[in-house]
């Protein structure tokens, strides 16, 4: 029976994207392995062939670079989750590539003992691992939790957390996150969180006009997009901030000089003309 890739791949966990190599912090690449898989199945047909994004499109998507996205392709096909097949249009295409759905938990890469999550979320008591909180649905009244706080009283600004509170600011709009918490998460801990705010809100404020999808769905489809926007539109005002300072700093040091030059001048019509030049 033909398998659904996509739906396939969004239901296996972090830990089958481990590698041996990744050590004790393995689950953020493991994240991201997972996220890549997911959008290649995006592109695949429901048996998971003709798989033909471009590397840089992938890396625009994970907001990522392109070495970036090699390296994680690379460790896909050493899981075995995609393999390349040939190439799309001729010799010097976009590779193709055909993405495999692991068949069961049994074909992790780690052994089980060493799992940080284990059949039910749960981790496993025989490692020395943080802890890790199973994503819970959203409260009833919606209404945001207390903020975790750091040693000293400080907030914490970990991508979790502003994540919690991206969700229940656009809760209205476009719902619980859901599975897709853990793709926010990855944004938020390669761009500030008031950048991705501004891009949501620009989403948002477009509207969803025909979308039959989830609405989250959308949000990420298009943020890379709307991310690069705003930043560029930063860079501008920055740099236009830049700009006028340098011509205000430029006109004190010349009024500077003009009086400087004054000093001692009796000031009368022919000494101006001396000054300005005669017209």
């Amino acid at each position: 029976m033909t398998r659904w890739v996509l739906h396939d791949l969004r239901d296996i966990p972090a830990e089958h994207y481990r590698l041996e190599s990744d050590g004790r912090k393995w689950l953020y690449a493991a994240r991201l392995r997972q996220s890549l898989a997911s959008l290649l199945a995006t592109y695949a047909n429901s048996d998971g062939t003709n798989v033909y994004p471009s590397r840089i499109t992938m890396a625009a998507h994970l907001s990522c670079s392109v070495r970036t996205v090699q390296r994680l392709l690379n460790d896909l096909e050493t899981l075995g989750v995609q393999k390349r097949t040939g190439r799309h249009g001729g010799p010097r295409g976009t590779a193709v590539r055909t993405l495999r759905v692991p068949d069961s938990k049994s074909e992790c890469h780690i052994e089980e003992s060493e799992c940080q999550i284990g059949e039910v979320g749960v981790p496993d008591t025989n490692v020395e691992v943080p802890r890790i909180r199973v994503p819970q649905p959203p409260d009833l009244d919606l209404q945001p939790k207390p903020p975790t706080t750091t040693g000293g009283g400080g907030r914490s600004f970990s991508p979790k957390n502003r994540t919690s509170k991206l969700e229940q600011k656009y809760m209205a709009e476009i719902g619980p996150f859901g599975k897709w918490t853990d793709s926010v998460d990855m944004l938020l801990a390669n761009h500030s969180y008031e950048v991705v705010d501004t891009a949501v809100a620009a989403i948002v404020k477009e509207g969803f006009d025909g979308v039959t999808k989830s609405r989250i769905g959308v949000v990420l489809y298009r943020l890379p997009q709307y991310i690069a926007k705003v930043e560029e539109s930063r860079r501008a005002a920055a740099q236009k901030v830049n700009e006028d300072a340098a011509i205000e700093a430029s006109i004190a040091r010349q009024i500077e000089e003009n009086q400087k030059s004054w000093q001692g001048v009796e000031r009368n019509e022919e000494t101006v003309e001396d000054f300005f030049g005669k017209p």
